[in-house]
């Protein structure tokens, strides 16, 4: 839905808005919308580039960018962990998903946000981890009826 704002003739109009006869239309944040055409903030265009460039640095085995990429999402994935697995599994969790994250970089296909993208291995790798442990707890409790002291 769009929206349409005056300027202050003592603000004036914020950086980076196209203005037509004192008034800017707003789309979503980071986007201005000026005749057919459709602004986009710098800031925010800079930041997707440059996560663009590093995903294709790390599809590249360029070990820098991969740790960049670990540095940037890793607190955001040992969240994820934690409320998965708990506090005292997360970190292991947390770093088979970043080695999935690399394994299947190449699948990513830009549709979508890379957030949501890795996000997603990460829970599915918390859900592959619980399965494993739940076949593990299992297994162990029926040999345990098994074994006659």
């Amino acid at each position: 839905m769009l929206t349409e704002a005056r300027t202050s003739r003592t603000n004036g109009p914020t950086p980076n808005h196209q203005i037509s006869d004192g008034f800017h239309f707003i789309s979503k944040p980071g986007q201005r919308i000026c005749g057919n055409s459709i602004i986009i903030d710098s800031v925010q265009l800079n930041k997707s580039l440059q996560e663009q460039e590093l995903i294709s640095r790390c599809g590249a085995n360029d070990r820098k960018a991969q740790r960049l990429l670990y540095d940037r999402f890793a607190p955001l994935l040992m969240a994820v962990c934690r409320r998965y697995v708990g506090t005292s599994q997360a970190e292991d969790v947390m770093q088979d998903s970043f080695v999935r994250v690399f394994q299947y970089l190449a699948q990513y296909r830009n549709e979508g946000s890379f957030e949501g993208w890795i996000r997603r291995v990460c829970v599915n790798t918390c859900i592959r981890h619980l399965e494993k442990a739940k076949r593990l707890n299992v297994d162990v409790i029926g040999l345990s009826g098994l074994i006659t002291p």
